[in-house]
Parts: structure tokens; C-alpha cells; sequence
């Protein structure tokens, strides 16, 4: 059976050299929830669009995925390409500038990579959801999958009920990680 891992934004956050982005594109305003929720962002994303690093975080490292607190999947045109190799559409891929505390230009190589399509996963007892009154998931307890509901999974996708969770395939996974892939945080997820 095939395995699916939870997505983690952050990176490491116990590396204080690293870039950690804190803001959306300058310009983006109140659509920057685009970014994170699988709504395509596209028609809001500036065309010469620029994110800038706070001073109190001002770590100069780039890795190949760029850690940040809004949940976003940032990341460099190394990652951009394997992703469109097993996604081919579903998903947005939305270059920046990013511009560091000094406001100087530190890198163009990173975009935004926003998965829209949106897939009904969770096992329902064991992740204990709890739907409102329209049918729609309003509370989950755990991550937990359902097998069956897996069989034609992408290889990336956002989870009905969690719209934030970006969630990717094994054979994803190992494809970043065959390329060495910096910074790049997964959890296994269970599957019952």
C-alpha cells in the first residue's frame, strides 16, 4: 500500500540561519488566504510580486524549501519542476521576488506552490469527524486516512475538512528526496 505524507510549512525552525518567511506578497491584501486554502490565487498575485524578510528573521539561508508561519509551500524552481512532473495541473506555481531585511534583492529562483485540487481522504470514525448541518466537515480529531478512499489520490493535495493540510504521495516523496531536497519536512500519515 501506498503511503502519504502531512506537508510541514515551517521547515526547521531550529535553525535560526535559515530563511523564514512571515509575510505574503506585498499587494496580495486580504486574498493572501488563497495562498493556503486551494482557491486558486492566480487572478490576486501581483505580477511582479516581492515578499520581504522581517529584520528580527533576518537568516540569510535559502534552502530548497523555504520554511514560513502562514502555511504557505514556498519553494525553489528545483522543487517547482518535480512537482509539475507528477502534477501536471492542479496546481499553481506563482514566482516572487524575495527581498531580505537590508531590502535588497535576495532571491527570484522562489515561488508559491498552491495545490487546488481538494480530496475527500479522512476516515470518518477513526479520525472522530464531526460533520455540520450541510454535510461538510466541520471538526476532525486526527489526520487518520481511509484506504479506500485512497485509490485514485494525487500526488498532491489539500484534505476536504482541512483545506491547509497539503498532503503528498509516496512516490513524490521519494522523488524529493532522490533529489536531495533541502529543508523538506514530512510526517507519515496513518491509514486505516
Amino acid at each position: 500500500m501506498t503511503s502519504y505524507f502531512h506537508f510541514g510549512s515551517t521547515g526547521d525552525l531550529n535553525n535560526s540561519r535559515l530563511c523564514l518567511i512571515e509575510d505574503a506578497p506585498k499587494d496580495m491584501g486580504k486574498y493572501s488566504f488563497t495562498l493556503t486554502t486551494g482557491m486558486p490565487a492566480t487572478p490576486y498575485f501581483p505580477q511582479d510580486a516581492k515578499v520581504y524578510l522581517r529584520e528580527e528573521n533576518p537568516g540569510a539561508k535559502l534552502e530548497d524549501i523555504v520554511g514560513n508561519t502562514r502555511g504557505c509551500f514556498i519553494a525553489s524552481s528545483k522543487v517547482e519542476a518535480i512537482v509539475r512532473e507528477f502534477a501536471p495541473e492542479g496546481v499553481e506555481f506563482l514566482p516572487f521576488t524575495l527581498i531580505n531585511h537590508k531590502n535588497k534583492v535576495h532571491s527570484k529562483d522562489l515561488r508559491f506552490i498552491n495545490p487546488l485540487q481538494i480530496f475527500d481522504c479522512l476516515d470518518y470514525d477513526a479520525a472522530e469527524v464531526e460533520l455540520d448541518d450541510d454535510g461538510a466537515i466541520e471538526y476532525f480529531e486526527e489526520l487518520i486516512l481511509c484506504r479506500a478512499k485512497l485509490e485514485h489520490a494525487p500526488h498532491i493535495f489539500r484534505i476536504a475538512g482541512s483545506k491547509t493540510d497539503i498532503v503528498f504521495s509516496e512516490a513524490l516523496t521519494n522523488a524529493l528526496k532522490a533529489a536531495e531536497t533541502t529543508n523538506l519536512l514530512l510526517d507519515e500519515l496513518e491509514i486505516v
